[in-house]
């Protein structure tokens, strides 16, 4: 290895991103959604994404707040295991939001296995990452990785939109059942306009575990 070899490794090495505590503080959320795209080949299925809260990361004489986001997983009724690739078309993708950014990740895996009858999710992940950086201070290869135990918030299915998805309450109950042994909770998604007021949004579903 020549010497500006070795220097820049062991740059990278004492960077500062590299000995910061990267782990899940404990928080996020696991949802599903409804969805298809046939023009683009992915199949109607029940997509879920999971958001890890990561602990705020202290960089360039700031503390920055970050988390992890996996999505397109098509998940088993009680355990699935992904590889994360930046190359994959209709996979699943994993992202690091650090300093207003989403930074796709390289390679990674997550597991994740339903608790409660989907209730909650316990999930182990790993993650690889290069940070482009600031002030010329890129840093290549951080591995973000970690296990936690999140909340499933439920599964929403916006109906008449561009595209086709399931298009009624019953379809959609049909793709939940093998995930909710119960649905406690179902209602038209509320959301909220300008001034905050809450809009109850008719063609959207919301189904809770």
């Amino acid at each position: 290895m020549g010497l500006f070899s070795f220097l820049g490794k062991r740059r990278e090495l004492d960077h500062s991103l590299k000995q910061a505590s990267l782990g899940a503080k404990g928080s996020g959320d696991v949802s599903g959604h409804i969805f298809e795209n046939l023009e683009t080949g992915l199949p109607r299925n029940l997509y879920w994404s999971v958001c890890v809260d990561l602990h705020a990361i202290e960089y360039l004489d700031d503390v920055w707040e970050t988390s992890l986001t996996f999505e397109w997983l098509t998940m088993s009724t009680k355990s699935s295991s992904f590889e994360i690739s930046n190359e994959s078309f209709c996979g699943p993708t994993c992202t690091w939001y650090f300093i207003n950014q989403h930074i796709p990740a390289k390679s990674g895996t997550i597991s994740l296995v339903s608790v409660d009858g989907f209730r909650c999710v316990e999930i182990a992940f790993s993650a690889l990452f290069d940070f482009p950086g600031f002030d010329n201070d890129p840093c290549q290869n951080i591995e973000i990785k970690g296990t936690v135990k999140l909340h499933c918030s439920g599964v929403s299915l916006l109906r008449d939109h561009v595209l086709p998805k399931a298009n009624s309450e019953s379809e959609a109950r049909a793709m939940i059942a093998p995930y909710f042994s119960e649905i406690v909770s179902f209602s038209h998604k509320v959301q909220e306009d300008e001034d905050g007021w809450p809009v109850e949004v008719t063609d959207r579903f919301l189904f809770v575990p």
